[in-house]
């Protein structure tokens, strides 16, 4: 499960990347707003992912423990 850990962090760079993509295509608007459903998604699923690995680990070492 240590992949979770690192595509995590892919979604959080795919965000930036998608982030700086709009705001340097903030004139052309037919392509700007692609750009910030994308980094919006991916912020999502950084949070979803980062939420539900801790609540992961938290459940394994409170199974562990017993």
């Amino acid at each position: 499960m240590k992949y979770l850990n690192i595509t995590k962090y892919i979604y959080l760079i795919a965000g930036v990347l998608m982030a700086i993509e709009a705001y340097t295509q903030w004139n052309d608007t037919s392509k700007r707003w692609v750009y910030v459903g994308f980094s919006c998604m991916a912020f999502f699923l950084f949070y979803f992912r980062h939420r539900f690995s801790k609540n992961q680990s938290h459940y394994n070492n409170n199974n562990k423990a017993s």
